[in-house]
């Protein structure tokens, strides 16, 4: 809540005026043609501020209607083995799989939990503004081994190399992701802007660093009271 609960303006309220002085000596360092590339209206300015103002990498949320990205970097950022514990019914259900890593094994695994593979990559979202977002592309084994046999072939690798439309819908029960390579000219059909290299430039990429671990003892404690470890 701010200062004011209403928009009705009292006789109390005081208006900043500026400074009219031609001191030259005043040290007005901001740059006002890049504070307007900053501090602007439209929905994709929106997002980024939202995503800037958050310390975790920003998932990507492909639709059935499609969106479309460009892959960064020479592969994923991480990859690692994941829980999911479907009986949490409230807060994180994914949980990092120790048994890699800690040598008294994981607890999760201990309980009969299996782990399945995840892989991230750093995107960029084409917008129909022209300034790209940047995003973390999560996914299982089934959607790395589609990737990975595109970055592979010769005629569309590597994965980098040109657009992808991402498409995301459910059927029945379950999720299914599809990949349709876009060449920079072809973009235009999709309505949206190819970014400049300088914008992908400007990313500063996702690392294994976001990856969260949760503690041996906690993961112990979610397998007796989920899992049923004794």
């Amino acid at each position: 809540m701010g200062r004011y609960d209403t928009d009705t303006v009292t006789e109390e309220t005081a208006e900043y005026t500026p400074s009219s002085s031609t001191d030259e000596s005043s040290e007005d360092t901001i740059d006002h043609t890049k504070a307007r590339q900053v501090v602007r209206g439209g929905w994709d300015n929106a997002q980024r501020v939202e995503d800037s103002a958050s310390p975790f990498p920003q998932n990507l949320k492909p639709d059935a209607a499609g969106i479309v990205i460009k892959f960064l970097g020479s592969g994923p950022y991480t990859s690692y083995r994941q829980h999911w514990i479907s009986e949490i019914t409230e807060g994180t259900k994914s949980f990092v799989c120790l048994e890699d890593t800690d040598p008294k094994g994981c607890p999760l695994c201990d309980a009969g939990n299996r782990a399945s593979s995840q892989f991230r990559f750093n995107v960029a979202l084409l917008t129909e503004s022209g300034a790209p977002l940047l995003k973390t592309y999560n996914m299982g084994p089934r959607n790395y081994d589609t990737l990975k046999g595109f970055h592979d072939d010769p005629r569309q690798g590597p994965l980098g190399k040109h657009y992808w439309v991402v498409k995301r819908e459910k059927k029945g029960n379950s999720w299914n992701s599809s990949y349709f390579m876009v060449r920079e000219e072809e973009l235009h059909e999709s309505g949206v802007a190819a970014p400049t290299q300088a914008q992908l430039d400007a990313f500063t990429l996702w690392d294994e660093d976001t990856v969260t671990f949760t503690s041996r003892k906690d993961l112990l404690e979610i397998a007796e009271t989920y899992l049923g470890l004794e």
